[in-house]
């Protein structure tokens, strides 16, 4: 009977059930569709902050640049010998082009306007250099 009871028990542990169960075609296509569609936005996603990171990347690498120059730019000025500051009226000798957004240069700069004139450019002389630096230029007076 013991030998009978453990012939069954084998059976049944060994016997293949021949049902199978499984996911129908229209399922599999569902599932596939909504897949496809939530890959797509995670793609769109992450795209966008890709983009949004470097433009954010730029900007900041541009700021650090403009900082690092405009105080350069402060030390050098500081430094300077305020007689190696002038002031200059280049309405005649410059003229700026509208179209091309270009300025063009004539004339000599050898003298600067008297106390009080109006002037529309600022050239020094860095401390130790024999070159004058253009610090800005306006083109109106």
């Amino acid at each position: 009977m013991k030998q009978q009871y453990l012939l069954k028990k084998m059976n049944n542990i060994y016997k293949t059930d021949t049902k199978y169960t499984a996911f129908s075609l229209l399922e599999m296509i569902i599932t596939t569709f909504i897949v496809g569609f939530i890959m797509t936005v995670v793609a769109l996603v992450l795209t966008t902050l890709i983009k949004v990171s470097v433009v954010t990347t730029n900007k900041t690498a541009a700021r650090n640049d403009s900082e690092f120059v405009l105080e350069l730019l402060r030390r050098n000025v500081k430094s300077s010998n305020p007689s190696e500051v002038s002031l200059y009226n280049t309405v005649e000798k410059r003229t700026y082009n509208k179209d091309t957004g270009k300025v063009s240069v004539g004339g000599d700069f050898t003298t600067s306007v008297a106390k009080n004139k109006p002037a529309n450019e600022i050239h020094f002389r860095p401390q130790g250099s024999q070159n004058w630096v253009c610090l800005a230029y306006y083109k109106e007076r």
